[in-house]
């Protein structure tokens, strides 16, 4: 066996302890009542079986912290939140506990930004991206590496290109492939559905 095919099955021996260890885990937390099938599935739809980094950094965690469903620490990893998501959609919700954004507490959203103080909710990680625009000088979110404003962006005219539909010098919404631009108005709109008829529209 080549150097190559050797630590390749490395990875699958060691990818597959970490998968029966979280099966284990979960029958351990949710009951005997919850077969190896039933735990497999519940991680595939947490999306915490195929992807071996995924695997081993939520094996790992729930390994150093048992009592990860139910005090779910403010850095636990993305995997486990969708986990205790999908454990709480199947019925499993009065025996784990969702983890509250580091700074508002909320539980309804997925808490997709890690930051120092803890897993934040978009709203508060937006928040904290707030700064000073080193043009207007406002506490704004910022929007260039020259610490910009959106506004102030989309008012200097340094920045504007040429739409190659209108032909009008405007602030870019949309490069294409070829690396033209399209002003916002004559760049194309996502079709989306209606919330209250569903019908799909522009």
């Amino acid at each position: 066996m080549t150097p190559s095919r050797r630590r390749g099955a490395a990875r699958q021996h060691a990818l597959a302890e970490s998968r029966t260890w979280l099966v284990a885990f979960l029958q351990q937390s949710l009951g005997p009542e919850v077969g190896e099938v039933r735990a497999r599935d519940l991680l595939q739809q947490a999306e915490a079986w195929e992807s071996i980094p995924v695997v081993y950094a939520l094996a790992a965690h729930v390994q150093s912290r048992p009592q990860a469903l139910t005090s779910p620490s403010p850095q636990a990893p993305l995997a486990l939140l969708r986990l205790l998501r999908v454990l709480d959609a199947a019925e499993y919700g009065a025996q784990i506990t969702h983890l509250g954004c580091a700074v508002c507490g909320r539980t309804d959203v997925l808490l997709r930004v890690n930051s120092a103080a803890g897993r934040c909710c978009p709203t508060c990680a937006a928040r904290g991206r707030l700064k000073e625009c080193s043009r207007c000088g406002r506490i704004q979110r910022i929007v260039t590496r020259d610490a910009v404003c959106r506004r102030c962006y989309l008012a200097d005219t340094d920045r504007w290109e040429t739409c190659a539909y209108c032909g009008r010098s405007r602030p870019v919404h949309t490069r294409r492939g070829d690396g033209s631009v399209l002003c916002e108005r004559c760049a194309p709109r996502p079709e989306r559905a209606c919330v209250h008829c569903g019908r799909v529209s522009k």
